[in-house]
């Protein structure tokens, strides 16, 4: 740097004209100076970078360790993640199914109430087209009746039946029952699977079918002996007919309706299973 100075000086002192003074060399020696002096260069602190990196390796260093060290923590932690996501596929996919089988479940029930309803409406539309039959009669066979009724207890000859009212039948089921008559109260019901009856050997297997309380049995025959008047009303549905015999009694809580149907092969009328309403 002196050198390059001290050689331009040399060529400025021989260039210039003698007729400069002293001082004026002074002064335009003093401006080439100035401008061959360089701008120094500007220096950026390292120190906010290199704690910058120093911080990022650390946390990088920190990772790695503890991953080392706890291997079986951090597989752990993997396998928990996704045993939860497994469980939480699972769980939906239960839950859909749940919903579709109780949508399933409601549907069938709507279908189920449906066909009842359309039953009961059917069995009203039939009632409400017959004309009731008031009679005045008692629960207790006639000697006729009585005479039917030993020959069929004898036999269980349902040809004995023929010609019968519903309300004869209906006597007779109530005799047979108050006698303890087993084998002629199941043959005064409308035999068959069809119909809801057992067959005999289930029938008789199970006492419970057949055996009744004989305090009530007789407390709600001693009900029926009372009435004096019974309503008969005989209907056709589906291609059955049906016999109701109505009666009103004092104490609400007994049936106040009995039910028979024909049997389409005799032509005669027998008790239906579970005939009481």
């Amino acid at each position: 740097m002196d050198k390059q100075l001290k050689k331009l000086k040399k060529q400025f002192e021989a260039d210039i004209p003698t007729s400069f003074t002293e001082k004026d060399k002074e002064a335009v020696f003093e401006k080439i100076k100035n401008r061959e002096i360089k701008q120094p260069k500007k220096v950026f602190p390292l120190f906010p970078k290199v704690l910058t990196s120093f911080v990022v390796a650390s946390i990088v260093l920190i990772v790695v360790i503890t991953i080392n060290n706890n291997p079986s923590d951090f597989s752990n932690s993997m396998n928990d993640a996704t045993d939860t996501a497994e469980k939480n596929e699972m769980s939906s996919l239960a839950r859909e199914e749940v919903e579709m089988e109780d949508k399933r479940n409601d549907t069938l029930i709507m279908e189920e109430s449906e066909e009842e309803a359309n039953e009961s409406n059917d069995l009203d539309l039939a009632q409400e087209s017959q004309e009731s039959n008031q009679i005045e009669t008692t629960i207790e066979p006639s000697d006729e009746l009585m005479n039917i009724y030993t020959s069929y207890k004898a036999s269980l000859d349902d040809n004995l039946l023929q010609g019968l009212d519903p309300i004869d039948v209906f006597k007779l089921y109530y005799h047979a029952q108050i006698q303890g008559d087993q084998e002629v109260q199941y043959a005064l019901y409308l035999q068959g699977e069809k119909y809801g009856t057992p067959d005999k050997e289930a029938y008789f297997n199970d006492r419970n079918l057949y055996e009744n309380n004989m305090e009530d049995l007789k407390e709600f025959y001693g009900q029926l002996k009372q009435l004096t008047l019974f309503t008969e009303v005989q209907f056709a549905t589906n291609e059955e007919e049906y016999a109701l015999i109505n009666f009103e009694i004092e104490d609400k809580d007994w049936p106040s309706s009995f039910r028979l149907i024909k049997d389409p092969d005799t032509n005669v009328w027998k008790v239906q299973w579970m005939p009481l309403q």
